[in-house]
C-alpha cells in the first residue's frame, strides 16, 4: 500500500504545484522562452517535474522528458538541479509550502471549525463506534491535519496503531487481488 499512498501524494503535489506556477508564467507548456530570469527557469522545471511525476511517476520518467517538459534542453535541467531526485524534493517542499500557506490562511479566516475542517481534510469516515467515537482512515498527512483541526475544536483524539489506512479508498486495489481467493474459500458455519 506504500506505493499507493506515494501516488497518491505525488498526484496532490502536482497538482498544486502545477496550478500555482502555470498562473504565474506567460510562455505555454513546452514552448521554449526566448530568455528569463534563472528562477523562472527553475520554476518551469518544477512544474513540468510534478506534471510528470503525475503522470508517470518518479520512476516512469527522466530528467530529459522533464526538461523537454518545460521547453528546455537537458543541460539546462542540470544548471538547476544535480539529478531527479534533486528536481522531486523541489516539487515536494512547493507543495508542502503551499499547503502550509493554505492552511495558515484556513486557520486565519473567520470560517468556522466545521467549515475549516470540510475545507482541510480528506479523509475517510471508517468507522461509527458509538454516538462518541468515530474512527478516521487516511494517509498519514491528513490524518495528522484532521488532528490538528479536531484538537483546535476541543475534539479529543488518539491515533491508533495501524499499518495501513484501512477502510479506506487507498487500500480498495487489494480488493480485486483478494476476491479470487476469498471466493475460493468454502465459508464456515
Amino acid at each position: 500500500m506504500q506505493g499507493r499512498c506515494g501516488h497518491a501524494i505525488i498526484r496532490a503535489l502536482a497538482s498544486s504545484v502545477s496550478k500555482r506556477v502555470r498562473s504565474r508564467r506567460t510562455a505555454t507548456a513546452g514552448e521554449r522562452p526566448k530568455r528569463g530570469l534563472p528562477e523562472h527557469t527553475r520554476e518551469r522545471l518544477v512544474a513540468a517535474a510534478a506534471g510528470e511525476f503525475k503522470t508517470a511517476g518518479y520512476f516512469g520518467t527522466d530528467s530529459n522528458v522533464i526538461a523537454r517538459a518545460a521547453g528546455y534542453a537537458a543541460g539546462t535541467f542540470y544548471k538547476h538541479f544535480v539529478d531527479k531526485r534533486a528536481v522531486f524534493l523541489a516539487v515536494y517542499v512547493d507543495w508542502v509550502t503551499t499547503l502550509w500557506r493554505d492552511i495558515q490562511e484556513l486557520v486565519e479566516s473567520d470560517l468556522s471549525h466545521a467549515e475549516a475542517a470540510e475545507r482541510l481534510i480528506d479523509v475517510v469516515l471508517a468507522n461509527h463506534n458509538s454516538p462518541n467515537q468515530v474512527v478516521l482512515s487516511g494517509a498519514v498527512p491528513q490524518i495528522e491535519r484532521a488532528e490538528r483541526v479536531l484538537e483546535a475544536a476541543g475534539i479529543a483524539v488518539r491515533r491508533l496503531a495501524v499499518s495501513n489506512a484501512f477502510h479506506s479508498p487507498l487500500v480498495s486495489s487489494s480488493v480485486s487481488r483478494s476476491t479470487p481467493t476469498c471466493r475460493a474459500c468454502p465459508p464456515r458455519h
